[in-house]
């Protein structure tokens, strides 16, 4: 089992932080892609949504995170629905114009989807 909670294997983009050796391998990243990067991966490969298919916006931060961006845990934290709702700022990655019910999407609107909040995981196959 990996830290995303099933046995399949993941190529993740995020930027590292902190390497940890003593007694187990873990590491902590953050978030180092603009929203407009990481959509176009989705798009490009998968199905262009943030919480969905084998391109997600996960990230290892010790264990796997959703990425928000500004350093926050993303929505579906825990195990809350990705239809939680999710208010677009200039730090998310993706987010549901705070509707409840609505699922997530990259957030392009804020800033042009300029800010760097994302990291992503690709689920080999």
């Amino acid at each position: 089992s990996n830290t995303f909670g099933d046995s399949k294997n993941y190529f993740g983009i995020s930027k590292p932080t902190q390497l940890f050796a003593a007694n187990i391998c873990s590491t902590r990243t953050k978030p180092d892609l603009r929203v407009t990067e990481a959509f176009n991966m989705d798009k490009k490969i998968d199905d262009g949504l943030p919480q969905a298919g084998r391109v997600q916006t996960m990230y290892i931060n010790v264990l796997s995170q959703w990425a928000a961006g500004g350093g926050a845990t993303g929505a579906n934290s825990g195990n809350q629905p990705t239809t939680v709702a999710t208010p677009a700022s200039a730090t998310t990655c993706y987010d549901n114009n705070n509707a409840t019910g609505d699922t997530q999407q990259y957030s392009l609107s804020q800033n042009d989807g300029t800010g760097i909040n994302c990291a992503l995981s690709f689920q080999f196959q």
